[in-house]
């Protein structure tokens, strides 16, 4: 991890009430001591054509009664597609950074890195 990127995204398979779900878990890197933000994600998938794009907004307070400390975060449930190689793209004011990853059933692996600068950790969740 480099000083230059700003979020990890974490990737990975769940089975939540018998539903097969792909999560992208969305976390600044810098950890807040005042509170704890919601990251607001713009959401553009379309799994069906191989492609995930999400575009990384502000963040905005959360409705609770007790403020909290820590990262900023969000997260993103699709239904696990298939098999296949798909381009994950994140999108922040005019920056770019898209992955290659491939999914399995048995296993998902990042396949391709950014040519551009990263600001995006992407990693793969194994449980």
């Amino acid at each position: 991890m480099t000083k230059d990127k700003e979020y990890q995204v974490s990737i990975g398979k769940t089975i939540e009430k018998d539903l097969h779900e792909l999560t992208f878990e969305f976390q600044t890197l810098r950890e807040f001591t005042t509170f704890q933000y919601n990251l607001q994600i713009e959401d553009s998938s379309m799994p069906a054509n191989n492609h995930f794009q999400f575009k990384i907004g502000g963040m905005v307070m959360p409705l609770t009664a007790m403020p909290h400390t820590g990262h900023a975060t969000a997260r993103i449930k699709f239904p696990c597609p298939a098999d296949g190689t798909y381009f994950v793209e994140f999108l922040k004011k005019n920056h770019r950074n898209m992955f290659r990853i491939e999914i399995s059933a048995e296993d998902m692996k990042i396949i391709e890195l950014p040519e551009d600068k990263q600001f995006v950790e992407l990693m793969v969740k194994r449980d």
